[in-house]
């Protein structure tokens, strides 16, 4: 085998060959990884740096709250946050790394976020908390604050989508692909998870997964055709629960010059372990938790 490139993850400094094998989180930072994994541990000082500091200002202010627990641990509150902040900051330094604080009003609290972005998104979240002061919510709002959120959000570089007719051989690759990917989720799936009967009672959440996904992954399946996998945390009847959406992406359209994407299965889980097994390969875009 002749080298054609080298890259090296920048925690465990495994070598890899190529770049669809890595992971990036900051626009700005060149700082590659290999697996999520390496990515929490390289940044784990950074996490406890926060943690630190919300503590000792919360002891500066004498705020003790024990009632913001349940909020924490809300994966709502936690995109509502994302996806429509009440304002948000970036802290940049010398080496041009910035790190945003997206902050949200819900009634009398405070939801706080600390992240990297890539692409305009949230790629790596160092810290949340929340809190019902406005004094301690007021040492999060530092560095520069984002004028435009609405133009800062919609910045995010993802294309427009649109389904397309399919001819008689198209549409056989794609119930042969289907096929292959239900074996996998049959394989997979556990008992207690979402009943396949319930799955037509998920279909609306089709476009809101493909408009707006927490994440999205890029692979090539065994015929080296490139696969989506779009994935949003979302909530039903009090129920949070992940949706996938696995696709072939179809190229451009010639007569509307949009995106074309073409679903070959799309499901709902309650199952974290069930989503890491499809969402494999490159990350394009998506927010992960430290």
């Amino acid at each position: 085998m002749k080298l054609t490139s080298l890259f090296i993850c920048n925690e465990c400094k495994k070598v890899v060959h190529s770049i669809e094998d890595l992971l990036f989180i900051d626009d700005e930072n060149t700082a590659a990884f290999c697996s999520e994994e390496c990515i929490e541990k390289y940044y784990a000082p950074v996490s406890k740096f926060f943690q630190k500091y919300e503590k000792e200002k919360r002891a500066e202010l004498k705020v003790k709250e024990i009632d913001i627990e349940e909020s924490l641990n809300d994966l709502n509150l936690l995109n509502s946050t994302l996806n429509s902040p009440t304002s948000i900051w970036f802290l940049e330094n010398e080496l041009n790394e910035k790190i945003y604080f997206y902050i949200k009003k819900i009634e009398e609290l405070y939801y706080i976020v600390i992240c990297f972005t890539h692409e305009n998104r949230p790629s790596f979240i160092f810290h949340v908390t929340c809190t019902k002061s406005e004094e301690l919510k007021e040492y999060f709002e530092v560095g520069e604050m984002v004028d435009d959120i609405e133009g800062f959000i919609e910045g995010v570089n993802l294309p427009s989508k649109q389904f397309v007719d399919l001819d008689d051989e198209t549409h056989q690759v794609l119930e042969s692909k289907k096929s292959i990917f239900l074996a996998q989720l049959l394989d997979k799936r556990k008992d207690d998870d979402i009943s396949y009967e319930k799955f037509h009672e998920y279909d609306s959440y089709i476009n809101d997964v493909l408009e707006d996904p927490d994440e999205i992954y890029r692979s090539k399946d065994d015929e080296n055709d490139e696969i989506l996998c779009y994935f949003k945390v979302l909530s039903k009847d009090n129920q949070t629960f992940y949706y996938l959406v696995i696709s072939m992406d179809y190229g451009e359209d010639p007569e509307s010059g949009m995106q074309a994407i073409l679903p070959i299965l799309t499901f709902p889980t309650t199952d974290p372990d069930l989503v890491k097994c499809f969402t494999t390969g490159t990350k394009v875009i998506g927010q992960l938790k430290s």
